[in-house]
């Protein structure tokens, strides 16, 4: 393809979503390649892109919205576990976590079971990581983990990258009044547990 449609080409799959992730990136690279003044060689133009390709935007949890489809963050896997298949007990279904913020904001996030063989021995509940590419979708039905109205699907594409250094020590505990949950009050929109002392 001959680089002086790539700008054009470039906008078009921004406007209809299939670009999202990378908007930022793509519309530089519209910039860079639409120039007619630009004296760049190819070599000096694709290491620059290469280098704003490696330059991951993170947003806080606050912020995942539908106006993207796709987000990265930094995030501790407060919670994780396996769902198991109906018909076969023995295999799990999917992989579920949710993630807590630095701010102490959480949204859950989900692996189908034919992602997880890409990311079973990448994940850790406790432990702090940076995911990149986790499509957005809406979170819903009764017992939910959080009360983010949005929750992430990690994609063939996603990127996890384990964060030795950062600490996110806020409690992920929100504590609820026995005489609501033994009183039927509760609202069973969201889960609940208990602790015995």
């Amino acid at each position: 393809m001959c680089l002086s449609k790539l700008p054009q080409l470039c906008k078009v799959l921004t406007l209809h979503g299939f670009l999202s992730p990378y908007f930022n990136f793509w519309n530089q690279v519209a910039v860079i390649l639409g120039s007619h003044n630009s004296r760049l060689s190819n070599k000096l133009i694709f290491s620059k892109l290469f280098q704003m390709a490696n330059l991951a935007e993170f947003s806080p949890i606050s912020e995942i919205s539908t106006e993207k489809f796709f987000w990265n963050i930094k995030a501790r896997v407060i919670r994780l576990w396996q769902v198991s298949d109906f018909n076969r007990n023995t295999l799990p279904f999917s992989s579920e976590m949710v993630l807590m913020d630095e701010a102490g904001n959480k949204i859950h996030a989900s692996i189908k079971k034919t992602l997880l063989y890409k990311f079973k021995n990448d994940i850790f509940e406790g432990k702090c990581f940076s995911f990149e590419n986790m499509e957005v979708a809406n979170n819903g039905g009764n017992y939910r983990t959080t009360r983010h109205p949005l929750k992430l699907n990690f994609q063939f594409g996603s990127k996890v990258v384990f964060l030795p250094t950062l600490s996110i020590t806020k409690s992920p505990y929100n504590f609820v009044p026995i005489p609501e949950i033994i009183g039927g009050s509760y609202d069973i929109d969201y889960l609940s547990g208990k602790i015995i002392c």
